[in-house]
């Protein structure tokens, strides 16, 4: 909040921008250039920076975006974003952890059978 007040908010959001592109690239590149035993831990701090850097940026494009729609098309954009948000979420977690359970299932025979 303080950089948009100090700087606007096109600038911070420009900044937060390059800095999570530059950090998530950087996590997701490491360890095709090098193998390093220190890749891991690089490539952790870079995604975790990355994930910061989104954090931010979320909440700068919040803040712009409430200026630029008139209130009634931002609040049904925001009531339909949270409405799609949990049925979203509900779908995705309820087919994965059904696929888990069979992936469970099926490997725990797998590993642990009597044939072998």
């Amino acid at each position: 909040m303080f950089l948009c007040y100090r700087f606007g908010r096109k600038r911070p959001l420009i900044t937060y921008f390059l800095m999570a592109s530059i950090f998530m690239v950087g996590a997701g590149s490491l360890p095709l250039v090098t193998s390093a035993p220190w890749t891991p831990l690089v490539s952790s701090g870079l995604a975790v920076a990355g994930k910061f850097a989104m954090g931010g940026l979320f909440s700068v494009i919040f803040l712009y975006t409430s200026e630029l729609y008139p209130t009634i098309v931002r609040f049904v954009s925001e009531c339909l974003e949270g409405i799609l948000t949990s049925l979203g979420t509900r779908l995705v977690y309820g087919k994965l952890c059904g696929y888990m359970y069979i992936l469970y299932t099926h490997s725990f025979s797998l590993v642990y059978s009597e044939d072998v």
